[in-house]
């Protein structure tokens, strides 16, 4: 019986996908209704009852989740969270179940970011906000540990920030979490352009259009904007997950092999019959599963 009831649910939840896509490609919607009705919808899901404060990093605006079940805060991991939404769309509000559910399944304080978002602020804003927090995370907290972690468009910009910081010999983070990233903004791969039809949640029009507003002035190959395109040596550890019928399951199938070619300690969890950044939905069974499959990779880095 329960797999019946699960069954059903995610039908359902497939079906308001769709139709919702299609919506999306049959109108003309400027960017602040776009990110009006994302935010809208990111609003469903629920969350867990944690502590969670407003804080400035930097001057960033970010959002603090403390996991208030252990007395011992040094010990705990702290997660530096930066959202999807192709760099155009979401924030920490609306991100705010997804974060609470990594604060409360990973058992870690959770900084998530409110990036500045294009067009009105292209490359490299949101990859400047992301550093500037992080490197503050990391003088606030020095004796407790960072984990990166991020979806979709946050997950590239993870992994341009962790770049940016070996390069500038900075502190790196302990590990990586991503959740279907966002590598190569081109959208131009041959299994990207095969899924584009059955793809429940993007649409590649839509990503390029939102790849060109981020990217501005620079092109799309640059390895901040594209971090597929990036030298990986001397990455720590880094956990990638993704559903199977994920329109980017092949930008996380090739970050994964350049990573392992690079000498990184890379994991690839790809789930069967699930979309993309399937995580947000608190509704689906899966998606806690998931979520603590995830903070076992945390527990093991920590």
């Amino acid at each position: 019986m329960p797999q019946i009831f699960t069954f059903l649910k995610l039908s359902i939840i497939k079906f308001y996908l769709k139709r919702l896509k299609q919506k999306r490609a049959n109108s003309d919607m400027n960017i602040k209704e776009k990110r009006a009705i994302f935010n809208e919808n990111l609003a469903r899901f629920k969350g867990k009852p944690v502590k969670v404060k407003n804080v400035a990093a930097n001057g960033i605006p970010c959002l603090f989740f403390e996991y208030t079940e252990s007395a011992s805060a040094n010990k705990r991991p702290l997660v530096l969270y930066l959202h999807g939404g192709a760099y155009i769309k979401g924030s920490v509000h609306s991100y705010r179940s997804l974060c609470e559910r990594i604060c409360h399944y990973w058992q870690a304080d959770v900084l998530a970011v409110d990036y500045r978002l294009a067009p009105e602020y292209p490359f490299p804003a949101a990859a400047d906000d992301a550093i500037s927090a992080y490197l503050w995370l990391a003088a606030q907290y020095p004796q407790q540990k960072i984990i990166l972690a991020g979806d979709s468009a946050g997950g590239g910009l993870a992994l341009a920030v962790c770049k940016k910081l070996i390069e500038d010999d900075e502190q790196k983070p302990e590990s990586l979490v991503l959740f279907a990233p966002w590598a190569d903004l081109s959208c131009s791969s041959e299994k990207m352009q095969a899924m584009a039809k059955n793809d429940l949640v993007l649409d590649r029009t839509e990503l390029l259009k939102a790849a060109k507003m981020y990217a501005g002035k620079h092109p799309l190959d640059h390895p901040y904007i594209s971090p597929i395109h990036a030298d990986f040596r001397g990455f720590p550890p880094v956990f990638i997950q993704t559903g199977a019928k994920d329109l980017l399951l092949h930008d996380s199938e090739r970050l994964h092999q350049k990573l392992i070619k690079a000498d990184v300690n890379s994991d690839l969890d790809i789930w069967k019959n699930m979309w993309h950044v399937f995580q947000l939905f608190s509704m689906v069974p899966h998606a806690d599963r998931a979520l603590k499959k995830a903070g076992d990779f945390v527990k093991q880095q920590a």
